[in-house]
């Protein structure tokens, strides 16, 4: 029997203990008609390597791709659906886990709802600390996704299973982030149809950076993403919500041009929330 999903999993610097259980978490799904594909994007990770080589001599499924230096997630999301061979992509990252149903659900689902493109599912957020929250958007927010998507964030991409056949009319963008919320931007306007398994289905691991740190990475989405925002001001010039994004957008880029003035206002938004919810 053919396969019938690509799991497609992007590896840079996690350990060895995230890259086990990530792996292990799609290996051992109940649903086992797939193939996966594990690109390496940092060469000189060579104990990655050599375990994903491992895994993949005892596993036919495995797929190992490696590239030649660091291309940045785009490219290697582009370069990898270009080989993945069947009817559905499934994302995954290399320090995140799934619960062992999700590709049988989800696939399950998108054959009995042929009308759907991208399904997603709830999701747990796990820090350093092993505090979690589990994310919960609601069918009624992809219903309306034209208008949530701007402003409740409902979408793991990491979550995401979706047809291939999307991705033979398009390509994540030509960024280091956010090249999702850019594509999905996309899809939106293009009236492609998104859904979403009202089930935890997905362990996502946020890693917790210092205030240089997400001051760059701000300073980083913030620019690239105005890019893509004043580039379909055009599409969607009436979507008031749209608006509200670009607003947002617009304030952390003017926050982010200056170092210090980011870590004051940081610093306030940090008192407030204590405040607030402490």
């Amino acid at each position: 029997m053919s396969p019938k999903i690509s799991v497609i999993m992007s590896v840079y610097g996690e350990s060895l203990d995230q890259l086990q259980k990530s792996i292990d978490s799609i290996l051992h799904q109940s649903f086992t008609d797939f193939e996966f594909v594990i690109v390496l994007d940092k060469p000189e990770n060579t104990s990655a390597k050599n375990y994903i080589l491992e895994r993949r001599n005892s596993d036919a499924r495995i797929v190992f791709l490696e590239n030649s230096e660091n291309i940045k997630l785009w490219a290697s999301l582009n370069r990898w659906i270009k080989i993945a061979k069947w009817d559905y992509i499934a994302r995954m990252d290399g320090d995140d886990i799934c619960d062992i149903t999700k590709l049988q659900k989800q696939y399950s689902y998108l054959e009995e709802h042929s009308q759907i493109d991208l399904l997603f599912s709830w999701w747990e957020e796990i820090d350093e600390q092993w505090d979690s929250n589990i994310r919960i958007p609601s069918k009624k927010n992809f219903q309306n996704i034209e208008k949530t998507f701007f402003y409740k964030s409902p979408i793991l991409h990491a979550s995401m299973m979706c047809k291939r056949s999307i991705f033979e009319r398009y390509r994540y963008p030509e960024m280091d982030r956010p090249e999702d919320f850019a594509l999905f931007l996309q899809l939106i306007a293009a009236w492609y149809s998104f859904d979403i398994l009202e089930e935890n289905l997905y362990s996502f691991y946020i890693q917790t950076y210092d205030l240089d740190t997400k001051y760059k990475k701000i300073r980083t989405f913030s620019s690239n993403f105005l890019k893509i925002l004043l580039s379909n001001t055009w599409v969607y010039w009436k979507n008031i919500y749209f608006w509200w994004m670009f607003s947002v957008v617009i304030i952390e880029w003017l926050l982010s041009r200056n170092k210090t003035i980011f870590k004051i206002f940081f610093g306030w938004l940090q008192q407030m929330y204590k405040k607030i919810f402490l």
